[in-house]
């Protein structure tokens, strides 16, 4: 299967709706309240990045007709694509076959944080396929802001013990 940059935008967007689920879920089962307020704000940071992701592709269909391919050989494509297939944020799989709603907030945290660094992997590949024009520089924003979920996530972890 191939996708275009339009269709890797569609994947982003569903990992972000993936990662408000899990984390809104998570926070609603969650009786810990400075952990619920944690997954609150990831969840909220997820509706964000929705939003990006979803202004990035109306701008890229603006101006797709006058752009070269970013990814002739779609080496970089065929990497997202097994990136993004069910390993970051898969809401069916994830909430329905791992988190059965009796994992401590520990356990919890610790999935959420190798769902971050995936993103983080998978955000990086993506923006060498966003040209400058196209908001590249949103790219480095989300993988900020990502890489900043993993820090807060794992001082979270490290307060659990």
């Amino acid at each position: 299967m191939k996708y275009n940059a339009n269709e890797i935008f569609e994947i982003a967007i569903q990992i972000e709706k993936n990662g408000y689920l899990f984390y809104s879920r998570c926070a609603e089962k969650s009786a810990d309240l400075e952990i619920k307020r944690l997954l609150n704000g990831l969840a909220q940071a997820e509706i964000r990045h929705e939003e990006t992701f979803t202004a990035m592709k109306n701008n890229f269909i603006e101006k797709s007709e006058n752009l070269a391919p970013v990814d002739p050989d779609e080496e970089a494509l065929a990497y997202l694509q097994s990136m993004a297939s069910g390993y970051i944020f898969n809401a069916e799989t994830d909430l329905a076959k791992t988190m059965t709603g009796s994992e401590t907030p520990k356990e919890i945290l610790k999935f959420a944080l190798g769902r971050e660094k995936d993103s983080v992997v998978f955000y990086v590949g993506m923006k060498e396929m966003v040209p400058e024009s196209l908001g590249r520089k949103h790219l480095d924003k989300i993988i900020q802001e990502e890489m900043n979920h993993v820090g807060v996530i794992s001082k979270f972890l490290a307060k659990l013990g």
